[in-house]
């Protein structure tokens, strides 16, 4: 999801990784797999933003180092890769129809980021 719909904010108080969605469902899933990788119970806080979004924050310097190191994301991504292709599709991903003026129904599904 990081890859996604998150980033990490680096300030004097530490290191903050966050996710911003539409779906609180996705950032509660989100929250609730983080705890369960560092161990504790109640890591995150989960809100909404003046938008309509939601949101997702974690304090973590180990977790935002190694997401920092796009080595890092790249070997987790082969470790683990129908979970990042499913957290990623959950972010940025896409579903389209259309019908033609033949009556014709059309159904896409796609991914779309900026970042290569």
């Amino acid at each position: 999801m990081y890859a996604g719909d998150g980033s990490i904010k680096v300030n004097r108080k530490g290191r903050f990784i966050s996710l911003n969605v539409k779906d609180r469902e996705l950032a509660e899933a989100a929250a609730r797999r983080l705890s369960v990788l560092m161990g504790r119970e109640k890591p995150y806080f989960v809100g909404k933003l003046a938008d309509g979004r939601c949101y997702m924050e974690v304090q973590s310097r180990e977790l935002a180092d190694i997401l920092l190191n796009r080595k890092n994301v790249l070997n987790l991504l082969k470790e683990r890769p129908a979970e990042f292709i499913q957290a990623f599709f959950d972010c940025e991903g896409y579903v389209t129809g259309l019908v033609t003026k033949q009556g014709i129904f059309f159904a896409r599904m796609g991914v779309s980021n900026t970042d290569y």
